[in-house]
């Protein structure tokens, strides 16, 4: 009987090592799901980050969009007035006009008096 109950030691000494084991196992698979569960919670974070992002790059780009708008009305407004405008030569020759004008009027003037 000495060996049977050996026999016995040794299989019960297996059988506890094997509900160890499990046991560990079971623990691992919580720590797994629990992982698992903080990760969805972060995957999740990060979709609504990213939607935020791309929102808010839309906003920019709408709003460099119009940007661009005003940049180009900007420029053609001072198109129409450098067109509009009297140019250095125009100028150089009222003043030569007005000063002949002059002139004459003061000619006029010495005539009349």
């Amino acid at each position: 009987m000495n060996s049977m109950e050996q026999n016995i030691e040794k299989i019960l000494t297996a059988v506890t090592e094997l509900q160890e084991s499990n046991t560990d196992m079971h623990k691992s698979i919580s720590e797994l799901q629990s992982s698992q569960t903080g990760m969805r919670k972060s995957i999740s974070e990060l979709h609504e980050i990213t939607r935020a992002l791309r929102d808010g790059q839309e906003e920019t780009e709408a709003k460099i969009d119009a940007l661009g708008s005003d940049l180009q009305t900007i420029r053609i407004d001072l198109n129409t007035v450098k067109d509009k405008m009297a140019t250095k030569e125009d100028l150089v020759y009222f003043d030569r006009k007005i000063g002949e004008h002059d002139r004459e009027l003061d000619k006029l003037n010495r005539r009349s008096s």
